[in-house]
C-alpha cells in the first residue's frame, strides 16, 4: 500500500498546525500576567506569548508538519516498494522450481 506523499503531508500539517496552535494559546493565556521571560522570550522578540510570536510559531508548524509528513510518506512508500518486488521476486523463484 502506497502513501500520497501530498496528501499525507497536508493531513499531518494540519494536525501538527492544530497541535502547535493549542500549546502556543494555552501557554499564551497561562502566562498573561507573569512579569519575566521564560523560554524562548530570553531569545527572541517573545516568540512565546504574542500574538506575533504565535503567527510565526503557526507558519512554522505548518511548514514543519508538511515536510514531515511528505518526508514519512515518501520514506513508507519507498520501503512498501522495496517490500513488493522482493515479495515478487522470492514468489517467481519458488515458482520457477
Amino acid at each position: 500500500m502506497t502513501l500520497k506523499a501530498r496528501t499525507f503531508a497536508i493531513t499531518g500539517s494540519v494536525l501538527w498546525l492544530a497541535g502547535q496552535t493549542a500549546l502556543t494559546w494555552w501557554a499564551i493565556r497561562r502566562d498573561q500576567n507573569r512579569k519575566t521571560p521564560v523560554g524562548l522570550d530570553r531569545i527572541g522578540r517573545s516568540l512565546l506569548t504574542t500574538v506575533a510570536g504565535s503567527v510565526i510559531g503557526i507558519a512554522v508548524a505548518f511548514a514543519d508538519g508538511f515536510a514531515g509528513g511528505w518526508l514519512s510518506a515518501r520514506t513508507y512508500s519507498s520501503i512498501d516498494r522495496m517490500a513488493q518486488a522482493y515479495c515478487e521476486q522470492n514468489d517467481s523463484k519458488k515458482g520457477g522450481k
